[in-house]
């Protein structure tokens, strides 16, 4: 008698391996442009802290709030990207955090750091 041992359902995937392959490859290259560009950052200025994101002190200086928003957005976006390739890692990439019902491929293509569905709220 052949058993057939499935993975956990919070662990299977509804995408396929090209599929995965292909966000795997978005993400990585995402991660890649977004250390580049908070490298940058880095290297014209000193970076501040704050809270949840980076902010650069010349730049709040020069350009008060505009600065801190870019800042904190590329921080999070950095931190989501992150948070996506460690869910893929983990098997749970493409599922919501929330619900744990798959995301649609559709959605994981145009936002592949995503982690909820549309029906959480469509937060990342």
């Amino acid at each position: 008698m052949t058993r057939t041992i499935t993975a956990p359902a919070h662990t299977r995937s509804h995408l396929t391996s090209a599929q995965r392959q292909e966000l795997e490859a978005e993400l990585r290259l995402e991660l890649a442009r977004l250390e580049r560009s908070l490298e940058r950052r880095r290297a014209s200025g000193t970076m501040l802290l704050n809270d949840d994101h980076a902010v650069l002190a010349s730049d709040a200086a020069e350009h008060g709030g505009a600065a801190t928003v870019l800042a904190g957005r590329a921080a999070r976006h950095h931190a989501a990207v992150v948070s996506a390739l460690d869910r893929m890692q983990i098997g749970t990439y493409g599922s919501c955090v929330a619900c744990t019902e798959p995301i649609p491929y559709g959605r994981l293509l145009a936002m592949p750091e995503t982690a909820y569905c549309l029906s959480c709220g469509g937060r990342t």
